[in-house]
């Protein structure tokens, strides 16, 4: 079966019953496009876009799918069914590192405050990311300790309330996906 995917919010790993959880990660499954790209069973999000991974899976000339996906050093690992990787034969494990393989996005993990601090606390924020309280940017500095992890906007920790929304936006305009501060 051969599906177009058009999502708002990617898809980290698709388990059999469609459960998943949302990150910028691969996707693999079967499907011939991936937003408006067309992507041959597995694909990558970075945040804005879809991007097609090579040529494809495929398995006796039909779709394949991988099973399990991994990221490691940067380059993407796929173990399932299939025997051609790109143009490759590549007997059910694949590695791919193509040139256009897309950094992952910031993420956020946490947010608190403390007096008229906020602090949002997350994984690849760039120097100079910016802080986005329900869509408004946010005086921000990146922590002298942690750049990449921990961001403090000084005065917005007295205008968050408990329902707002958060993202993080970094220098080359990729965002977090939406977080909700819970208090």
């Amino acid at each position: 079966m051969l599906l177009s995917i058009d999502l708002t919010r990617p898809l980290l790993r698709a388990g059999p019953d469609d459960s998943a959880a949302l990150a910028r990660e691969p996707l693999t499954r079967q499907f011939a496009t991936a937003g408006l790209v067309g992507a041959k069973d597995i694909a990558r999000w970075n945040g804005r876009e879809w991007f097609a991974l090579g040529s494809g899976l495929r398995l006796i000339g039909f779709p394949g799918f991988g099973l399990a996906l991994e990221v490691f050093k940067g380059d993407l690992y796929a173990g399932g069914d299939f025997d051609t990787a790109g143009d490759k034969f590549s007997s059910g494990f694949a590695r791919w590192s193509g040139p256009a393989a897309p950094a992952p996005g910031p993420r956020i993990n946490s947010a608190s405050v403390s007096g008229k601090k906020l602090f949002v606390v997350g994984l690849n924020f760039d120097q100079g990311a910016v802080i986005l309280l329900n869509g408004d940017e946010q005086k921000t500095a990146n922590d002298a300790s942690n750049p990449s992890t921990t961001l403090t906007a000084k005065k917005s920790g007295k205008k968050l309330k408990t329902g707002d929304k958060l993202r993080v936006k970094n220098t080359d305009g990729m965002l977090s996906e939406e977080f909700t501060f819970s208090g």
